[in-house]
């Protein structure tokens, strides 16, 4: 199929470090899931939804808020879920916990 851009040894949706020759579910500065996941979708800015394809969204969005626990609501990484959740059809919702959040987020790594 068109999605199986990578060997079938590779389990995930989403690359963090892409090489030459090989793929890394990874950053160069951590290897929590949602550091993967978040870092696909930064800038976050209002074309995002045009940016991102729907069907990725839809998979990505599940593995992503599930690996989102306190450290990366802290450091700001659960910003992103709400613009996926936005762009799945659930505005008022990602609206609601947006208004929730601490203004110490955004001055931290996420």
């Amino acid at each position: 199929s068109s999605d199986d851009v990578y060997d079938s040894t590779y389990q995930h949706d989403v690359v963090g470090i892409l090489w030459s020759s090989k793929v890394f579910f990874g950053t160069w500065f951590g290897n929590n899931p949602y550091f993967i996941y978040g870092i696909q979708l930064l800038p976050l800015t209002p074309i995002s939804e045009e940016r991102d394809d729907f069907n990725w969204v839809q998979k990505s969005f599940e593995p992503y808020s599930e690996s989102c626990e306190d450290a990366c609501i802290a450091e700001g990484w659960s910003v992103q879920i709400l613009g996926l959740l936005a762009t799945l059809g659930h505005q008022t919702k990602a609206m609601e916990h947006a208004k929730n959040l601490t203004s110490s987020i955004f001055t931290s790594a996420g």
